[in-house]
């Protein structure tokens, strides 16, 4: 047995050497106290439970040395016999009684580990810890159930033959209107071949001027108005032959035809400078040659890099482009009609 004094009310204690060196609680103030180590005899002996000095009187001293004598030989420490130890050798052998777990000054409460150290908890904070716990579970368990309620909700079930009678709906509506569609127009008329029909055709009203010492803008009358559909290419290219800016072209010409059978317009100029004609909606490069005014003597470094670009835009459709524009000024540019077209060109 280990004998010690409490630090903080000075009572007398008496614990088994098993509990040495670990935490406990005082039967007389209830308050947390350190059991003193095991430490070796001086005389190198077997080892003995070891307690700090308990300060008492002289009287005291005296007769707990006297008492302690007889035992020397033995492994435990007994008390000195006054009314403080019977109190202790009474509550350490209630203690022995409930078991070897038990720890002195225990009434009805319990000791919990925590960090090493042993802490007192009532037996009412587990019970309220136990019921705690099951109101939870049963709040997430009614939980789970809610959510599990709503979501089986939220599923539809569709048959698998119900799927197929869906797809195979569709699929007869698509062909259905596919039939419908190549009736009522079986052969489908090309943009480009719509000329004659007069079915999506708009009006393309232009105005051709140019710039003079006498007149900023003078009418350039019996200018060549090409309008050339930007997907439909020729399968050869156009003959420039009687394509003379100036000169009365007649729309029996075989490359006029050709230009209109691909979607495509021309036309000249009248006396005011303006020109008029109906045409597909579509994207188109304008082509506009100057009858009254000459190309630009000298011309720049970067005039001339496009001028060579313009050419090879050119040559897709027409087989001599450079001899086409004559040494005239000229304006070649992609066109979106759209709607009604009023096109204003004008030469500086």
């Amino acid at each position: 047995m280990i004998q010690f004094e409490c630090p903080h009310c000075r009572e007398s204690l008496k614990v088994p050497v098993a509990r040495a060196d670990t935490e406990a609680v005082c039967s007389g103030c209830h308050k947390q106290v350190r059991i003193p180590p095991i430490v070796s005899r001086s005389n190198g002996g077997e080892d003995m439970p070891s307690a700090p000095p308990v300060i008492q009187d002289s009287e005291t001293a005296d007769s707990s040395a006297t008492a302690a004598a007889p035992d020397a030989a033995n492994d435990s420490i007994e008390p000195s016999v006054d009314d403080t130890e019977v109190r202790n050798e009474s509550s350490d052998t209630q203690s022995h009684d409930r078991g070897e777990e038990a720890s002195f000054g225990e009434t009805n409460e319990d000791l919990v580990d925590s960090g090493g150290a042993r802490v007192e908890v009532p037996n009412k904070h587990f019970d309220d810890l136990e019921d705690r716990v099951k109101r939870t579970q049963q709040a997430n368990r009614h939980a789970d159930k809610i959510h599990r309620h709503t979501r089986d909700h939220a599923l539809v079930g569709v048959s698998r033959a119900t799927i197929y009678i869906f797809v195979a709906l569709i699929g007869c509506v698509a062909l259905t209107s596919f039939w419908i569609g190549t009736m009522i127009d079986p052969a489908e008329e090309s943009v480009l071949d719509s000329q004659g029909s007069g079915v999506g055709l708009v009006p393309c009203n232009g105005r051709v001027t140019y710039r003079t010492a006498d007149d900023p803008e003078a009418v350039d009358n019996q200018a060549l108005v090409f309008l050339l559909p930007e997907d439909s290419l020729p399968s050869e290219k156009f003959s420039i032959t009687d394509l003379v800016p100036g000169d009365d072209v007649p729309d029996t010409l075989a490359t006029i035809e050709e230009i209109r059978r691909l979607g495509g317009q021309f036309t000249v100029t009248d006396d005011e400078g303006r020109f008029t004609t109906d045409i597909n909606l579509g994207r188109y490069y304008l082509l506009v040659i100057s009858a009254n005014q000459s190309a630009v003597e000298n011309p720049r470094p970067a005039e001339i890099a496009t001028q060579k670009q313009h050419l090879d835009e050119l040559g897709i459709y027409f087989e001599l482009p450079a001899k086409l524009l004559s040494n005239h000024r000229y304006r070649w540019s992609l066109e979106v009609v759209n709607t009604q077209r009023d096109i204003r060109v004008y030469f500086r």
